[in-house]
């Protein structure tokens, strides 16, 4: 993670080892997915990891969630079901979400709850990878400071981008839009060609 004041690095978002090695908990999350093979099982959906874990912010108890394309989310839950059925209790779901078709498909694995999010839209493109690159250019804009604002406000029963939202002291309203407006426009004042 870079600090404020040095040149912003965008990660290799495919290299999940890596964005998981750089926490202490990265360790127990990467034998979790190893155990299962998890990347290697959902390679032909071009799987990203998402949420917390890459920015540094888990808790005990997150998710490891790992975005995948699935051009045909129900067709795909059989697969899904086939590859991890077998792994504790799962949740399967399917909804539209923004009239998007999606499944997500949670099970357990080393103690480690796994939440994949299927679309029939590029990984990069979804909603919860569009969210992981946003904060993390937030969090190299603002410092340790806000990746310790936004873990007590977790850590008190906040969701991810409401606690982004307050402790920034954003507006009130649509956390989750105004998180990725406002990462746009530290971005763009920045210099970076990047847009969430």
């Amino acid at each position: 993670m870079s600090a404020p004041g040095t040149a912003y690095v965008e990660p290799d978002w495919q290299d999940w080892r890596a964005l998981l090695a750089a926490w202490p908990e990265g360790e127990a999350a990467i034998t979790a997915l190893d155990s299962i093979d998890a990347f290697g099982r959902l390679a032909a959906h071009a799987p990203l990891l998402v949420g917390t874990f890459p920015l540094g912010l888990a808790l005990p108890g997150s998710d490891l969630d790992i975005a995948c394309h699935m051009p045909d989310p129900v067709a795909a839950g059989a697969v899904i079901r086939r590859a991890f059925g077998t792994h504790g209790a799962a949740s399967d779901r399917l909804f539209l979400r923004d009239g998007v078709p999606t499944l997500v498909y949670g099970f357990e694995a080393e103690g480690h709850a796994i939440e994949i999010f299927g679309q029939p839209v590029a990984p990069r493109e979804q909603f919860g990878h569009r969210h992981l690159r946003a904060e993390h250019v937030l969090l190299w804009r603002h410092g340790e400071a806000l990746r310790a604002a936004v873990r007590d406000l977790k850590q008190g029963g906040m969701k991810t981008e409401p606690a982004f939202a307050a402790a920034i002291g954003l507006p009130a309203g649509d956390a989750y839009r105004l998180v990725l407006d406002h990462a746009d426009a530290v971005a763009a004042q920045a210099g970076l060609a990047l847009r969430f």
